[in-house]
C-alpha cells in the first residue's frame, strides 16, 4: 500500500465521525518517536515574527511531518509551558479510550412509595450521576414527565444527590469569584453550574434579578440571591450561609441594564431548587428539600440520558466548556478505579495514562480543564502526542474545531487553502494553539505554537479582582496573531522536510 499522504486520502480521513479502527497508512512508515533533523536551523522568518510581536515571556514551537515523522521546526521545544485548554485534547482521548464513544449520563427522577389517585404516597428523588451539560430545559422535561407519571402531589420531601461524584467548589481558587467559566463540579449539575445575573438601573432604583434561565422557561431560584451594596472593591463579593449562597455587587459598576453568568457554588442545592420549582409550575409541590447520601430501594418515575461521549466531546473541544472536561476527566478516573476525590489526584492519574500510553515524559496535569496554570508540557512532547495521535486514531480528527487560516495581520484570510484542525488555549498571558495542519501545505504537519508570560500572570493573580487583568487581552491578540504567521511560514515548502 503506498504510504503517500495524497489530498484524497486525508480526506476520507476526517469525513466521518464514527469511531471506527485506525487506518492502515502509517503501519510500519515512520518510527514511533519523531526524529529530529540537523536541518531543522530556527529560519530567520519566524525569528522576524516572534520579534515584531514584542511579548513578554516565552515562546515555544514544534512542528512534526506528519508522512515522515521528522521534526520539521523547534523552537525552545523542551522548554515546559503551560498548555490552558489545550489541556482538553488529553482528556477528551482520556474519556473516550475509558468510557467509550456510546458513554451516557443518567438523571433520574425516582421514588420510594406507591402513587394512589395521583398522590406519591412518599418522597421524590432527583438522583444525578455526574452530567455537566444538564440544563433547565431538561428539567422541565422531567417535571413534565413526572405530571405525565399520574403524580398530581406529594406526601414527602425532594431528596437530591449526586451519589459517589466528588464535590469541588471550584477548578482554580485563583480565579476571580465572579468567572463564571470557574464552576463547582457535582453530580448534580446545571446549567454549568451558573446563574444568570441580570439588572436594570434608573436614577430612581436598581433591579436586580436571577434565575436558571433554558430556551422558554426563566425559573429564579430561592437558594441564591444577589444585593447591590455601595463602595464595594472589589465590584463582587460572595459569602455561603447554611442555607444560601450570597452575592454583592456594586451599584456604581452598572450600567443601564446587562446580564452575566455568575457561578453557583452548591450545584446540587441549586439543581433541585429548580426543579422543586418547575415541579410547582405542574400544580405538584414538595415538601422540604434534602441533601442525601444513601438511597433505598426505589421506583423508577423519569430518566433523562445526555448526548453520546463523543457529541459531548465534540462539544467541549468546540466550546471550551470547564466543567465539562472536570466532569469526564473525573468519571474516567472513576470508571477506570483511580482516585477522583479531587481534581489533582484525578488529573495525576490522566497524566500516568498519558506517559504510559503517548510517552509525554514531561507531562504534569493538575486538573482536566487546563484552568489551573500550574499543569505544564512541552511543545515536543505536545506535537509529539499529535502526531501519534493522528497516526493511530486519524478518526480523532473529527472531534477538533476547524481553525479558519489568518494573514500576518491576524485577519481571516478566506482565500488561504490551509485546513486546520486545532485545540486553543487561553488564560491570561498564556496562549496556545495545538493540532494539525491537514491540508494546503506543502505536506500536512502536526504543530504546537505556546507563549506564556507567567510572572505577569502571577503579578495579575495577586491582585485576584478583574478577569481581564489590564495588558492581557492585548498580550493574548499578538500571541494569536503570531501563531497563525507561525503555521503560514510552516507550510512552505521549504520547510516540509
Amino acid at each position: 500500500m503506498s504510504q503517500d499522504l495524497s489530498r484524497r486520502k486525508m480526506v476520507i480521513y476526517i469525513a466521518g465521525t464514527a469511531f471506527c479502527a485506525p487506518l492502515e497508512l502509517y503501519a510500519q512508515s515512520v518510527s514511533l518517536r519523531p526524529r529530529s533533523r540537523p536541518s531543522s536551523a530556527i529560519p530567520s522568518e519566524i525569528d522576524r515574527y516572534v520579534k515584531h510581536a514584542e511579548l513578554t515571556g516565552e515562546v515555544g514551537v514544534s512542528a512534526i511531518n506528519l508522512k515522515s515523522g521528522n521534526v520539521i521546526y523547534g523552537r525552545n521545544q523542551n522548554q515546559s509551558f503551560a498548555p490552558a485548554s489545550v489541556l482538553k485534547v488529553f482528556t477528551a482521548l482520556y474519556a473516550l479510550e475509558i468510557l467509550g464513544p456510546s458513554f451516557r449520563y443518567s438523571t433520574q427522577i425516582l421514588a420510594d412509595g406507591p402513587i394512589k389517585n395521583g398522590q406519591l404516597i412518599g418522597n421524590l428523588y432527583l438522583v444525578g450521576s455526574g452530567d455537566p451539560m444538564l440544563n433547565t430545559d431538561h428539567l422541565f422535561v422531567l417535571a413534565k414527565e413526572v405530571k405525565a407519571a399520574g403524580i398530581r402531589s406529594v406526601t414527602g420531601d425532594l431528596l437530591y444527590t449526586g451519589q459517589n461524584f466528588p464535590r469541588i467548589s471550584q477548578i482554580d481558587t485563583l480565579q476571580p469569584v465572579q468567572a463564571g467559566y470557574n464552576p463547582s463540579v457535582s453530580g448534580l449539575n446545571l446549567n454549568f453550574n451558573r446563574i444568570y445575573f441580570e439588572w436594570t438601573k434608573s436614577t430612581a432604583n436598581t433591579k436586580l434579578r436571577l434565575d436558571a434561565r433554558g430556551s422558554k422557561v426563566f425559573p429564579t431560584t430561592n437558594t441564591i440571591k444577589i444585593f447591590p451594596v455601595r463602595d464595594q472593591s472589589p465590584i463582587y463579593g460572595y459569602t455561603e450561609t447554611a442555607d444560601k449562597e450570597i452575592w454583592t455587587v456594586a451599584n456604581e459598576s452598572l450600567n443601564s441594564k446587562g446580564g452575566v453568568w455568575l457561578p453557583v457554588r452548591k450545584p446540587e442545592r441549586y439543581c433541585a431548587d429548580i426543579f422543586s420549582n418547575l415541579l410547582g409550575s405542574f400544580g405538584i409541590n414538595v415538601g422540604h428539600k434534602s441533601l442525601v447520601s444513601k438511597l433505598p430501594i426505589l421506583y423508577p418515575i423519569a430518566s433523562y440520558d445526555s448526548i453520546p461521549m463523543d457529541k459531548m466531546l465534540a462539544h467541549m473541544l468546540r466550546y471550551s466548556i470547564n466543567l465539562t472536561a472536570e466532569s469526564i476527566g473525573l468519571t474516567a478516573t472513576q470508571k477506570s478505579g483511580g482516585d477522583a476525590t479531587s481534581l489533582a489526584s484525578s488529573a495525576s492519574r490522566m497524566q500516568l495514562w498519558a506517559q504510559q500510553e503517548f510517552s509525554v515524559d514531561t507531562a504534569n496535569f493538575v486538573d482536566h480543564s487546563g484552568l489551573g496554570d500550574k499543569s505544564r508540557i512541552t511543545p515536543s512532547d505536545l506535537s509529539s502526542f499529535l502526531h501519534k495521535l493522528f497516526r493511530e486514531k486519524p478518526e480523532f480528527l473529527s472531534l477538533l474545531r476547524k481553525i479558519k487560516p489568518r494573514d500576518s495581520s491576524g485577519k481571516i484570510n478566506a482565500s488561504s487553502e490551509l485546513r486546520i484542525r486545532a485545540k486553543t488555549g487561553t488564560l491570561n498571558f498564556v496562549s496556545s494553539l495545538a493540532g494539525y495542519v491537514i491540508d494546503g501545505a506543502n505536506a500536512p504537519f502536526a504543530f504546537t505554537v505556546m507563549s506564556q508570560d507567567l510572572n505577569r500572570r502571577t503579578a495579575a493573580q495577586n491582585n485576584n479582582l478583574k478577569v481581564t487583568p489590564k495588558g492581557s487581552k492585548r498580550w493574548n491578540l499578538r500571541s494569536r496573531r503570531l501563531q497563525h504567521q507561525i503555521l503560514n511560514t510552516l507550510s512552505k515548502k521549504e520547510f516540509q522536510r
